[in-house]
């Protein structure tokens, strides 16, 4: 038993290693510059936001790209606080900014696939930006973005870190790694629903949301749809496209996203799978081994977290955001607590609660 866990193990740290040599041997930057700037359409979609939204609208307008080339397109998803009356006072302030109180339901679609379908409908742009209310997106966001967006590119996503909580922060950025290399493999996995843009072509060509079958990640869904219509889907990884989310407050609430992903995730293609399952294992593997030859599985422990530090200092490298080995090594930690809890969150028959919904 012990040899085996011990194989097992050692497995998975050879292929961590393997992950981060990949992360900075076939990083893949993109360029592309405009002649013609294209039109945008910036979409909104916002649930009970009272606390967010204006951060988030501030941003947005804020955006350094002509006024005329861009919209904002914003729905309520019947909100029980002032989400409304906020997202109506930045459109009575700003001529490029719609509101849109969404009361029905289109196709398939409930919550925020819902409201972006709807949304999309009305978009003008010949790309789609998408985002959430709790981000806060920086100034050159559209440019950055739009470098990507090469002829057959129908779908890229940024990268997103967690502002003010240093554990979910490097949980996100190690996740968003471990998409950039696979990516970078033309082995893309998935999308990110809060900092993504979206060729206008390639939405349609799938029908929109509306003819998509109802998900809970409605992001993952849309990406699925868009590469097996043959378009190319990228990640762009530097801090012009960082946007900055707001922390889950709450075990119980931060177990509820970890299961909504985790629900997206049985969908992924079968090599993410597999890493996300060894990735997902290991440590309970760690804890069994440690009862038996203890000194073995500190050792193992100990070449993992440096792994790991490796992998997060280039990651944060990439987006000009240091941080501090000791945080690093506190996220281990962390990570066994989530890995663990996560995983027997996902088996027990709970709905998932996600903006004041059951799913």
């Amino acid at each position: 038993m012990s040899t085996f866990l011990i194989v097992y193990i050692s497995i998975v740290l050879l292929i961590n290693t393997g992950i981060v040599i990949l992360f900075i041997v076939n990083h893949k930057n993109y360029t592309k510059t405009w002649d013609e700037l294209p039109s945008i359409s910036v979409l909104l979609a916002a649930r009970n936001e009272q606390e967010n939204i204006e951060r988030c609208l501030n941003s947005l307008v804020s955006l350094d790209y002509p006024m005329h080339k861009f919209q904002i397109l914003v729905g309520d998803d019947a909100s029980e606080d002032v989400t409304w009356r906020i997202i109506n006072e930045y459109q009575m302030k700003y001529p490029f900014i719609q509101s849109f109180l969404i009361s029905e339901q289109i196709g398939e679609q409930k919550g925020k696939a819902n409201v972006l379908a709807q949304l999309a409908q009305k978009a003008t742009g010949d790309f789609l930006l998408i985002t959430d209310a709790d981000m806060q997106l920086p100034s050159n966001w559209i440019h950055a973005m739009l470098s990507a967006m090469e002829e057959n590119v129908g779908l890229a996503i940024g990268v997103t870190q967690v502002h003010k909580n240093r554990m979910q922060d490097m949980d996100w950025l190690f996740a968003l790694g471990l998409v950039k290399v696979a990516t970078d493999l033309r082995l893309p996995v998935t999308a990110m629903g809060n900092n993504m843009i979206v060729s206008k072509e390639a939405y349609l060509s799938v029908g929109g949301y509306e003819n998509l079958p109802f998900s809970i990640t409605e992001d993952f869904e849309l990406f699925k749809h868009i590469y097996k219509k043959g378009y190319q889907c990228l990640h762009i990884f530097n801090k012009e496209v960082l946007g900055k989310t707001l922390p889950i407050n709450g075990f119980i609430n931060l177990l509820n996203q970890r299961k909504r992903w985790m629900k997206g995730a049985i969908d992924l293609p079968w090599h993410m799978v597999v890493l996300l399952t060894l990735q997902v294992c290991f440590y309970p593997c760690l804890v069994i081994l440690s009862f038996m030859m203890p000194v073995v599985a500190l050792k193992l422990f100990i070449i993992k977290a440096i792994i790991q530090l490796v992998f997060l200092s280039l990651i944060r490298k990439k987006i000009n955001r240091p941080i501090n080995p000791f945080y690093i090594l506190l996220y281990e930690m962390y990570a066994v607590l989530m890995t663990i809890s996560s995983s027997l969150y996902f088996v027990l028959p709970f709905k998932i609660k996600w903006k004041g919904r059951e799913y």
